[in-house]
């Protein structure tokens, strides 16, 4: 019985992952908890069909801020955000 490998058969990409709390920015207030990610991102995955893209709600505005012209804004503020990181 031949059976087809779903990962190599797949017209699915992956991308690295964002994961929030990695790399010091766990300490950005706006962070998102690494377990509210996961559990965001578990409840996507698990939806029939999956979404051909996996975003978690507080990414949106970011995903679709040159389509909807507020790119400038949200550089603006990530940069105030890394700014008051420690060691930035």
């Amino acid at each position: 019985m031949n059976v087809p490998d779903p990962i190599t058969e797949s017209s699915r990409s992956l991308s690295a992952a964002s994961v929030p709390g990695v790399g010091g920015m766990q300490d950005a207030p706006t962070a998102m908890p690494v377990a509210d990610f996961t559990n965001e991102v578990i409840g996507l995955l698990a939806q029939e069909p999956t979404p051909s893209e996996i975003l978690v709600e507080r990414v949106r505005p970011l995903r679709h801020a040159v389509t909807d012209g507020t790119y400038a804004e949200m550089l603006a503020g990530s940069a105030g955000l890394l700014a008051m990181l420690p060691g930035h």
